[in-house]
């Protein structure tokens, strides 16, 4: 095979990460082969790498591409564009920022997949671009990478606030309104407006509150038994939401550990399985495309070898005088033969009565054809119609019986719903917990009547029996878990199953391409040899050798003395009559065999369809089987040498060898008495061929059709077997529909007698049984009736809770296959948002804990500052009022703003310890 170069002209490069901008690359390249000349018009198969470096660094982005050459051999790639095939990666995945690119080139210049490398081409630089993607690490404030930095740790600082970089405009609309809503300056100012000539708040500054009169107003209560009280609940509601909050986030971060294990494993496994599977269909498809290839090279040796040693069909000759100079062109048997005989002369009487005869022979042959040909139709008309009638007579039967079997079974099962079983009647008189059984009045009569003497025993009874149906529930809860893992275990024979199915495709497609290698192989070795072609103008004995047309031409001139034109008209004649009889014997052999095969077809089943991975390999290999075809097209077949003109004096298609063309020559001069007499023989053997093979054109149709016979007296079987089937299993249903009713309780026994009696027959309804418990029982049914009715609503409610985790699990397995992808990056995306999160919440929380520090108000401070008003009432209720709004909505700042002027006295500097933060 030819060794292609690739010869690169140009390269456009695009890339952005925007959505307008196409991720897609230009490329464009000439091919050429190992001579330099352009492989033109051709399909070539392209793959096309994007790498890391030159030797063999890591493939980024890959793609397959089948592309057609134009005149110059030159084509055209959108790499990343649609239509490629055997994709690894995306183009909006390659890092383009990790340093330098090649593209790797390689071709197939068959179409094929055998690849040779062409080049690597490093990707270079461009001046300019209209657009361009960010990329890389971020920097300042910012950190991560582009195109989604976030802001980084620390960024935002008290200078950029004071400076007006960190503004209102650019924190969004939510937190916004939140600081809007917070407590100011201005609203402290107005709170404590009615209290500002009040002694002790003569240094109100806008409205802010001093330290000594906060601790002036709370020194009476500071550290007393209600405050520390306070204080002590506070600290205890604190730690226990502490202790609470943290056995939370323990079972928090426990399940999730558990799920992250279990979603680990699973991932594990399910990768695991289709890295198998991956590798199987590699090695398969590797091995099929090697024998594909090694089929093509040797298909492509024998067929260049057919080039050079044998004959080519378009030297093919069927008029001698037209190409009479000719030592390419080889003459055909017909051509040979008219040729002959309008160069020789011969007799008329008994050519005449030869005319007659076979003209008579003719008649009956074609008489005796068409009365095959109505027998065959009108045998093959009645066996379609059969056929299509008793088709039809099956389906409506079997729909018949379908429809009643359909309808038998709702009509039972209806019945059978609308009854009481018998032997769920029971005559016992210690009534139990069961949910099914139902008791005679004489049961229910003795047991109410030892009820009615107390309700303990009946409640502690009642305990148990809810007790045993709690338990069944449980049951019914393990056995639906069970149900679940069998389920989940289905998915994975599934999965196997499918790897066998693969496994068998592969293995069909290996046979067929054994079979066309052994039929383009007998095939080749089919044709004729050009080394067997002779120019000599003297024929010889050979068999082997054919002579072209100028030899023939040369050695009949010679040879030929003459015969008669009648003679030859009648050979003509005879030749077209017999062509146009074996017409019609092989159009109604096409035309009985085509009627044969569609109803064979109409009786055989569809072919399964092969998967898309297995097509794309047939299309390979029937494009294979097509050039193979089409070169061998062109060879002349063995098959078609003729060492006898006579016996092949009608084709147009065989050629002779020249020992029978010099045969048939010498047999023409010697005179027309011999050529009639010759053709006579060879006519009546023509005559017994074609009666011969109408004969058995008659014994194949009769064969053929006594088979479609027998497959539908064999269809009519099978659906008779069916149909009895179908009405045994009728009958078997009824039968069980029968028995099954007869064990139901007859609703005439359903007794709504109030007076309940001693019959084990009647069974009575709810308000028969309840009217005469009520009747009966004297004490004490508050403590069993609410025991009832919890038991009832609990049952309900677990009953209830089952059936929805029955359908929640149902419904989670099925999708669990599909969100387990969704979920493994979901979680990952999740985790890095958590974690993001709790970076700036651990930065946020320590500069408010720095912040803290230095705006904590002293106890003691608050008190001496307040002192002077904590004893008035309407200060008292003014405080409360205060409290509430400062509870709601005091924050660190505007805590700072209010009390800075006594940020750095010595009561604050001094018992940080005691110090009680504004939360």
């Amino acid at each position: 095979m030819k060794r292609a170069l690739l010869f690169v002209v140009a390269i456009l490069f695009i890339t952005a990460a925007q959505a307008q901008v196409p991720q897609q690359l230009n490329y464009q390249g000439v091919a050429r082969n190992a001579s330099g000349a352009p492989i033109t018009y051709q399909n070539i198969t392209v793959r096309i790498s994007l790498i890391d470096s030159a030797a063999g660094g890591q493939v980024a982005y890959r793609e397959t591409r089948r592309v057609m050459t134009n005149y110059v051999g030159l084509f055209n790639i959108l790499i990343g564009s649609k239509g490629a095939t055997n994709v690894m990666g995306t183009m909006q995945d390659v890092n383009w920022s990790t340093g330098q690119k090649y593209i790797k080139l390689e071709i197939d210049p068959n179409g094929l997949s055998n690849f040779s490398l062409a080049g690597i081409t490093q990707l270079q630089s461009v001046p300019y671009a209209l657009s361009a993607t960010p990329s890389g690490y971020a920097g300042g404030d910012l950190t991560g990478m582009y195109p989604n930095p976030r802001i980084a740790n620390n960024a935002i600082t008290n200078s950029k606030i004071e400076d007006g970089s960190i503004s209102l405009s650019k924190l969004s609309q939510p937190v916004v309104t939140t600081l809007t809503n917070k407590l100011n300056v201005s609203d402290t100012a107005a709170m404590l407006a009615p209290y500002e000539t009040k002694t002790g708040i003569t240094n109100s500054i806008a409205g802010k509150v001093n330290v000594s009169d906060t601790a002036a107003m709370l020194s009476p209560y500071y550290k007393s038994a209600a405050a520390m009280a306070d204080i002590a609940s506070i600290n205890t509601n604190v730690n226990n939401e502490i202790t609470r909050a943290a056995n939370a986030e323990n079972v928090l971060t426990n399940k999730l550990a558990a799920e992250t294990t279990n979603r680990t494993d699973a991932d594990a496994t399910i990768t695991n399985n289709l890295n198998e599977e991956i590798t199987n269909r590699t090695a398969s498809e590797a091995t099929i495309n090697a024998n594909l290839n090694s089929e093509t090279a040797r298909a492509t040796n024998a067929e260049n070898n057919l080039s050079a040693t044998k004959e080519d069909v378009a030297n093919k000759s069927t008029d001698i005088a037209a190409d009479a100079t000719s030592d390419t062109k080889y003459p055909t048997v017909k051509s040979v033969k008219t040729y002959v005989d309008a160069a020789s002369s011969g007799s008329s009487a008994a050519l005449a009565s030869e005319i007659t005869n076979r003209i008579n022979a003719d008649d009956s042959i074609k008489n005796n054809l068409a009365s095959e040909v109505t027998r065959a139709n009108s045998s093959e008309n009645i066996l379609t119609t059969n056929l299509s009638a008793e088709v039809t007579n099956r389906i409506n039967a079997d729909d018949s019986i379908k429809n009643n079997l359909a309808s038998e079974t709702a009509r039972a099962k209806a019945a059978e719903a609308t009854k009481e079983d018998v032997a769920n009647k029971s005559t016992a008189t210690s009534l139990g917990t069961s949910d099914v059984l139902f008791p005679t009045q004489n049961a229910v009569k003795t047991y109410v009547d030892a009820a009615s003497s107390g309700s303990s025993t009946a409640l502690a009874s009642e305990i148990t029996n809810r007790i045993n149906a709690d338990d069944s529930i449980k049951n019914n809860l393990t056995s639906e878990v069970t149900r679940a893992i069998g389920s989940e275990n289905t998915l994975t024979t599934n999965l196997a199953a499918e790897v066998i199915d693969r496994t068998n495709a592969d293995d069909s497609i290996k046979n067929n391409l054994a079979s066309e290698t052994t039929r383009a192989t007998a095939a080749e070795a089919a044709k004729e040899d050009a080394a067997n072609k002779s120019t000599a103008t003297s024929l010889g004995t050979s068999d082997v050798l054919f002579p072209t047309q100028n030899a023939v031409k040369t050695y009949v001139d010679a040879a030929s003395s003459g015969s008669s034109a009648a003679l030859a008209s009648e050979i003509t004649n005879r030749i077209n009559a017999d062509d146009s009889i074996k017409s019609n014997l092989a159009s109604e052999v096409t035309r009985a065999i085509g009627s044969e095969n569609t109803l064979t077809t109409n009786l055989a089943a569809e072919v399964t369809n092969r998967i898309n991975a297995d097509d794309s390999i047939k299309n390979n290999l029937a494009a294979e089987t097509a050039r193979a075809t089409a070169a061998e097209a062109t060879k002349e077949d063995n098959a078609n040498k003729s060492i006898n003109i006579i016996t092949d004096a009608s084709s147009d298609t065989k050629y002779p060898s020249v020992k029978s063309v010099k045969t048939y020559v010498d047999a023409a001069s010697s005179g027309s008495s011999t050529a009639l007499a010759s053709e006579i023989t060879n006519r009546i053997n023509a005559d017994d061929s074609i009666k011969s093979n109408l004969a058995s054109e008659v014994t194949r149709a009769i064969g053929s059709e006594n088979t479609l016979t027998n497959n539908l007296a064999a269809e009519v079987t099978n659906r008779i077997n069916a149909d009895d089937s179908i009405k045994n299993n009728l009958a078997t249903e009824t039968t069980r529909a029968t028995a099954a009713e007869a064990t139901k309780e007859d609703a005439a026994n359903k007794s709504t007698a109030t007076s309940l009696g001693t019959s084990d027959v009647l069974f009575p309804t709810q308000n028969a049984v309840k009217t005469y418990v009520d009747a009966v029982s004297s004490g004490s049914s508050t403590a069993l009736a609410s025991e009832i009715t919890n038991r009832i609503n609990a049952d309900d409610s677990i009953k209830n809770n089952l059936a929805s985790e029955i359908t929640r699990a149902t419904s989670s397995e099925n999708i669990l296959t599909t969100n387990l992808s969704a979920e493994v990056t979901d979680r990952i995306n999740t985790n890095d948002s958590i974690k993001n999160i709790l970076t700036s919440e651990i930065t946020r929380a320590t500069t408010v804990e720095t912040l803290l520090g230095t705006t904590k108000v002293n106890i003691s401070d608050t008190a001496s500052m307040l002192s002077s008003y904590a004893r008035t009432q309407r200060m008292i209720d003014s405080l409360s009022l205060v409290g509430s709004r400062l509870n709601l909505k005091l924050n660190i700042a505007d805590t700072t703003a209010m009390l800075s002027p006594y940020a750095n006295t010595s009561a604050v500097n001094n018992s940080i310890a005691t110090k009680v933060n504004i939360s």
